[in-house]
């Protein structure tokens, strides 16, 4: 079950109005009765992601959510019946924020090599928004991650026991983003069709690196001083490329859209 499921109606407040958000599974944002027009703007890009005429109809309000999973500097304005009404943006700093490491591969285990570089971009990521990190990692690997990263809160469950997970979270979270331990998966489930919801770059033209950099919205962004953790993480993060299967079919990508040519 996703998070934003589990949780219910989103708990930060505009006040106005009664309208509320989060950004949980992506943007959600609970509003009343009424005909309203909410428009997303990525930041970062400054560019309008989508902008919508929504009519709840319901007495009892309804959820409305922008279906880009992965981190965006969001900035959010809606108008009721044509009159300007309330704006936010997507503010990290000191927030609560979480990263589920959650997965049924590897009889929920994941990879360590895989979660390994993960964590140290999800580092990269605390210290750049200076937010509170909370991640769920399988028991097997929690104590190695928490000596070696003190400042991310860990919680240990497997993937059968994500309800017990997200009881232990704190009630107010106001982030959550769904980690893929496993490049791969986007492979097997999304085949020639990697939608841009679900990470920002297509590792098969922009390279691995890139695109475990990309999933928690950290492209282009590198500390000033980076320690060991993260220049041995940059080697984990590299040996994606070692995958055969991996290394095939970027190959065959990169040939069919005539960047590279290949013997044979």
């Amino acid at each position: 079950m996703k998070y934003s499921e589990f949780i219910g109606k989103p708990r930060f407040e505009t006040g106005v109005q009664g309208i509320c958000y989060d950004f949980n599974d992506g943007v959600r944002i609970w509003v009343p009765k009424g005909d309203f027009h909410i428009k997303f703007t990525d930041i970062e890009t400054s560019t309008v992601y989508t902008e919508e005429d929504i009519k709840a109809s319901d007495n009892s309000g309804c959820v409305i959510y922008c279906d880009r999973s992965y981190y965006t500097h969001w900035l959010v304005e809606i108008q009721k019946d044509g009159c300007f009404l309330c704006r936010f943006e997507c503010n990290l700093k000191g927030k609560n924020v979480v990263m589920s490491f959650l997965t049924q591969q590897n009889n929920g285990e994941g990879e360590l090599g895989n979660v390994i570089c993960e964590i140290a971009v999800i580092e990269r990521f605390r210290r750049k928004h200076q937010c509170n990190i909370f991640a769920i990692v399988h028991p097997k690997y929690l104590e190695i991650f928490r000596r070696a990263y003190p400042d991310i809160i860990f919680i240990s469950a497997k993937f059968t026991e994500w309800k017990n997970a997200y009881q232990r979270l704190p009630q107010n979270v106001y982030a959550f983003y769904n980690i893929e331990t496993n490049i791969f998966v986007a492979i097997t489930i999304q085949g020639d069709c990697l939608p841009r919801y679900f990470v920002p770059v297509d590792f098969r033209t922009e390279g691995c690196l890139r695109y475990v950099e990309g999933k928690p919205g950290l492209l282009g962004c590198y500390l000033d001083k980076p320690d060991n953790r993260f220049l041995q993480s940059y080697n984990d993060e590299k040996k994606f490329e070692n995958h055969m299967y991996a290394f095939m079919v970027e190959a065959v990508t990169l040939k069919k859209n005539g960047i590279i040519q290949m013997a044979g």
